[in-house]
């Protein structure tokens, strides 16, 4: 990292584009917003200059940890994903998932009882009324 004033004058010495133009480099363009931007804090040796100065880099920094992260998340969640999908199945953890499958559906049949149950009951005192 270049000193405050080290970063002014390298800034002073590369020609900056006019505003509106845009450069057919990339980073030229990025290279001339910054240097506008630090060029004219950096002139002002106040403590709101640098403080300006280091909650830009901070927010550049976060973006690029964010930018990361989340690079590495869209990548490794599919591979976590099919690993899980492709691994061989025992024939323990077979049955153990058909008899909670089996549990799941009893319970329902049960509920779907209990339901017709009361139902017929409503009608019937609805009849009887």
């Amino acid at each position: 990292l270049l000193s405050p004033h080290a970063a002014a004058a390298a800034a002073a010495s590369r020609p900056c584009l006019s505003r509106g133009e845009i450069s057919a480099e990339p980073r030229r363009n990025l290279g001339c917003i910054s240097q506008v931007d630090d060029s004219a804090v950096v002139a002002s040796d106040s403590l709101s200059a640098v403080l300006h100065l280091c909650l830009n880099r901070a927010g550049i920094i976060g973006v690029a940890v964010t930018a990361v992260m989340s690079g590495t998340g869209a990548v490794s969640a599919p591979a976590a994903a099919l690993s899980r999908k492709l691994r061989p199945v025992g024939e323990a953890e077979l049955r153990a998932t058909e008899r909670a499958l089996l549990a799941a559906l009893h319970t329902l049949l049960q509920g779907n009882r209990h339901l017709a149950v009361m139902r017929s009951r409503h009608e019937a005192r609805l009849a009887a009324a």
